[in-house]
């Protein structure tokens, strides 16, 4: 076997794969083909086993948009890496004996297929070329990795002080800007506008007239268009909302779309969110990324006392960015 860049024990896995030539994507039938495409502790990962893990890139890219090579080495890597790291962690779990029962890889398939209507979960892994049965040992392996994480790794808890120093120096996050909440009618004609206006000032209401003459899709809630603040809306639109007072009517606003007019119901003033109304959001941002640090830190040191080897020849070879048929040899 023809390995480069051998990664002794001790060494954690550091390798860019670099492009190969010409952009095609297939697999010549020779016995090279049958050689690891990395080996962890003298466990082979197979190139089908990157081909796979790379196929929902293949099948989501249009077959005449080839995949530029540097995005491509890109995903190549990624893929590869994603697959050492879950071969360490398996690994490691069996290890230390970690394993789950088979309920708990029941419970896990509900939960997951609940957010699927009937019959749409066996569509999704066919349209994606997914074995059911291998999916399912899948889950169970996800399962050992969260178990394994969870008895492996622990991070700090994030202390009051943390969070009360997140809320200072992030404070223009919880600056709340003065919004409105308005409704509007759109027409085709300043001439239409200025009837509908005559109307609604002669005490027409003016959400029944959305409904009736409005040309926005929001006519069929009265014109609502709920709370906003400056720059969501056109230009045109702040420039009249936020100079009207609750109740009043706008004049006529021409923009691209139309001759609109505007109503402000409710305006609420702008502010800044207290520490207490965002101590437990700011918690849960601390806290996840204090775990993502103690992950990545116990995620290291496994990788150090590993032996893994990448055959860097195989991957130029055998796995290049795919292009057009078109332009297959």
């Amino acid at each position: 076997m023809n390995f480069n860049g051998v990664i002794a024990a001790g060494s954690a896995v550091v390798l860019l794969l670099s492009a190969g030539g010409s952009v095609s994507c297939r697999r010549a039938p020779d016995p090279g083909a049958a050689s690891p495409v990395a080996v962890v502790n003298d466990e082979a990962i197979g190139l089908d086993e990157l081909e796979e893990a790379l196929r929902p890139v293949l099948i989501d890219s249009p077959a005449l948009s080839p995949i530029e090579t540097s995005a491509w080495e890109e995903l190549k890597f990624n893929a590869l890496n994603q697959l050492i790291e879950r071969r360490l962690l398996i690994q490691e779990a069996e290890r230390m004996g970690i394993k789950v029962k088979g309920r708990e890889a029941e419970e896990r398939e509900r939960e997951i297929r609940k957010d699927y209507p009937e019959g749409e979960f066996e569509s999704m892994l066919t349209s994606r070329f997914i074995d059911y049965s291998r999916w399912r040992k899948n889950l169970e392996k996800d399962l050992v990795i969260e178990k394994l994480i969870e008895e492996s790794v622990y991070a700090e808890p994030v202390t009051d002080a943390a969070v009360e120093g997140y809320y200072r120096d992030h404070l223009e996050q919880y600056q709340i800007p003065v919004q409105v909440r308005a409704r509007q009618i759109v027409v085709r004609t300043e001439e239409e506008a200025r009837a509908v206006r005559k109307r609604i000032v002669a005490g027409e209401e003016f959400a029944a007239l959305a409904g009736e003459v409005s040309l926005s899709p929001d006519a069929e809630s009265g014109g609502d268009l709920g709370f906003f603040s400056r720059g969501v809306m056109p230009p045109e639109f702040d420039q009249v909302v936020f100079s009207l007072s609750p109740g009043k009517i706008s004049p006529v606003v021409k923009s691209p779309y139309g001759y609109h007019l505007f109503v402000v119901e409710e305006v609420r003033e702008g502010h800044t969110r207290t520490l207490d109304q965002v101590r437990d959001e700011i918690r849960n941002i601390l806290t996840r990324e204090a775990e993502e640090k103690a992950y990545q830190k116990w995620l290291g040191e496994l990788k150090a006392k590993t032996s893994i080897m990448i055959n860097r020849a195989l991957l130029e070879e055998e796995m290049r960015a795919p292009r057009p048929s078109s332009q297959e040899e």
